[in-house]
């Protein structure tokens, strides 16, 4: 994730009334999925991990990484918050 701090992704740095966290409150994280004839042939021969989200990437959709790291460059989510998400 440090690779990030180059495109002015910030690290948190923390308070009392955060709790140390560089946040307060929630933010909500969206994986947005469209419904392709590619990602309808993958589901439908029961594929699940790798092979479906690579398919939701190919497509219009978003992953919950992608949502996550817009998040962290949007200045919304610290990279240490995006590191404990996604991993």
């Amino acid at each position: 994730m440090d690779r990030f701090v180059e495109f002015g992704v910030h690290r948190s740095v923390g308070c009392e009334v955060c709790e140390k966290r560089g946040h307060r409150g929630r933010v909500g994280l969206f994986e947005l999925v469209s419904p392709t004839e590619g990602l309808r042939t993958v589901l439908h021969e029961g594929k699940t991990g790798p092979e479906l989200t690579r398919e939701i990437s190919y497509g219009t959709g978003m992953t919950f990484r992608d949502a996550a790291l817009r998040k962290a460059l949007m200045g919304t989510l610290s990279l240490e918050e995006v590191q404990r998400l996604v991993g």
